[in-house]
Parts: structure tokens; C-alpha cells; sequence
């Protein structure tokens, strides 16, 4: 018997850190660090507004070093604002589907168009080796 097929809300990083878009790259690239993640959504008085990768932010700011006065350049002006936003509700088929056609590292998850989760490329790759586990016990 097969059982459910799963959705956002059982696979995503719940409760993403954010960073609102007018704080500046060093800010960022602090907060990753420390928090030890590569992706970080972006909100804009509250609302999701994009995103930061850690490569994004690496190319940022080897740009602007020395072109800009610190803190002249902001999250907002170089992350990414086409981003793949997804219902908690959504299966994790459909999702993992159209990251690999799109060639995306992540997904940003949402619920009543508020941000509630992240699912990533690393998300995927932990979700499938559980999988591969359950599948194959004494392999």
C-alpha cells in the first residue's frame, strides 16, 4: 500500500531566518555564516521580496569592493527577486520536478502568502537518502 504523497509542509526548514532588503551585503554574509545556510529569503516591509544565495552575495561583493562606499549597496539591489515561491500545501513531486527543470536551488514555502518554510537542493538530497534507507534496509 502506498501511502500519501508528500507536501511542503513535511519536508520544508521550517521558519527561515530573513533579511529585510535594505540591510546591507556584510549583514548577510554575517548571518549565514553564523547560521551556517546558503539561502536566505529577502522580505521588504514585511513581505517576501527575494533572495540572497551565498554564491549571489560572494559575486556581490567582490563587485562592489572598493567601487562603493560600505553599506552604499544593499540586500535589496543585488538578490534575486524571480524566486520560485511555493504553497505548503504543494507536493514535493511537483516541486522537485520543476527545480530540476529550471535548474533552481530552492524553493521559498508559503502559506496564506506568508513565509513558513525553505526547501533546498540540500533538502532533497537528505529527503532521498532517507528514502534510499527505507527502500533498501539491508543494502
Amino acid at each position: 500500500m502506498q501511502g500519501k504523497k508528500p507536501t511542503m509542509a513535511s519536508v520544508m526548514t521550517p521558519f527561515p531566518h530573513t533579511i529585510e532588503a535594505g540591510r546591507s551585503l556584510e549583514d548577510a554574509k554575517l548571518m549565514m555564516a553564523g547560521g551556517g545556510f546558503r539561502h536566505l529569503p529577502v522580505t521588504r516591509a514585511g513581505t517576501l521580496f527575494g533572495l540572497i544565495t551565498d554564491r549571489d552575495l560572494k559575486l556581490a561583493m567582490s563587485v562592489t569592493k572598493g567601487d562603493f562606499e560600505v553599506g552604499a549597496v544593499c540586500i535589496g539591489d543585488v538578490c534575486l527577486d524571480e524566486i520560485y515561491v511555493v504553497d505548503v500545501d504543494t507536493h514535493l513531486e511537483e516541486v522537485v520536478g520543476h527545480m530540476a527543470k529550471e535548474r533552481i536551488g530552492s524553493a521559498l514555502v508559503t502559506r496564506a502568502d506568508k513565509l513558513v518554510g525553505i526547501f533546498t537542493t540540500t533538502d532533497v538530497c537528505k529527503h532521498f537518502a532517507e528514502f534510499l534507507k527505507h527502500q533498501f534496509p539491508d543494502a
